[in-house]
């Protein structure tokens, strides 16, 4: 492997590691949304509960996509 293909792999595995950051801190954000709305009755604990169970599928699609 030379300086260059090397350079882009280490490019490549540093934007694979900030796209999985990102998607970690989304998935965060979705479930702080999701209790807020609860907590302030803008959606029932199933109302909840489904949408969680929809991410959950949804990430593991993701999930196996990748592999």
């Amino acid at each position: 492997m030379n300086d260059t293909e090397r350079y882009l792999f280490l490019a490549l595995i540093e934007a694979v590691e900030d796209i999985e950051l990102l998607f970690h801190s989304i998935a965060h954000r979705q479930q702080a949304l999701l209790i807020v709305l609860r907590d302030r009755g803008t959606i029932t604990s199933q109302q909840d509960e489904e949408a969680m169970k929809e991410r959950q599928a949804e990430l593991k699609q993701t999930l196996e996509r990748g592999h």
